[in-house]
C-alpha cells in the first residue's frame, strides 16, 4: 500500500480531553444548590411547593447531590480519557486503516 496517501483523521493525543461538557452541566445544578442554601428566604418568597424548607437538611440535599454527580461524571470521563491516552502513547491500541465516510469531529 502507498502510505503517502493516508491521512490521519483522529488521534487522541492530538485532541485532548473533549468530554468536559457532560460533567459541566452539573455546574449549573451546583449553582442552583448554592442559591437554595444561601437564599432560603428567596425560595420561600417564590413558593416552591415541593421544597420543604422547615427541615435543616433539605436545602443541602440538592447541593450535595449536584456536587457528587458532577465529581463522579468528571472522574469517570477524565479517567477514561487518561486510560485511552496512555494506551496510545504506549502503542497498545489498534490502528484502523481504510476509507472514512461521514466522519464528524
Amino acid at each position: 500500500m502507498d502510505t503517502d496517501r493516508f491521512v490521519k483523521v483522529f488521534d487522541i493525543l492530538d485532541t485532548g480531553y473533549r468530554d468536559w461538557t457532560f460533567p459541566a452541566v452539573g455546574v449549573i445544578f451546583i449553582v442552583i444548590g448554592i442559591v437554595i442554601v444561601a437564599f432560603p428566604r428567596l425560595l420561600k418568597a417564590v413558593g416552591i411547593p415541593f421544597l420543604n424548607l422547615q427541615s435543616r437538611f433539605t436545602p443541602y440535599f440538592p447541593l450535595g447531590f449536584a456536587i457528587l454527580w458532577t465529581t463522579f461524571t468528571f472522574l469517570l470521563t477524565y479517567l477514561g480519557y487518561l486510560h485511552h491516552r496512555s494506551m496510545a502513547q504506549e502503542n497498545r491500541c489498534h490502528v484502523v486503516e481504510g476509507p472514512v465516510e461521514l466522519f464528524i469531529r
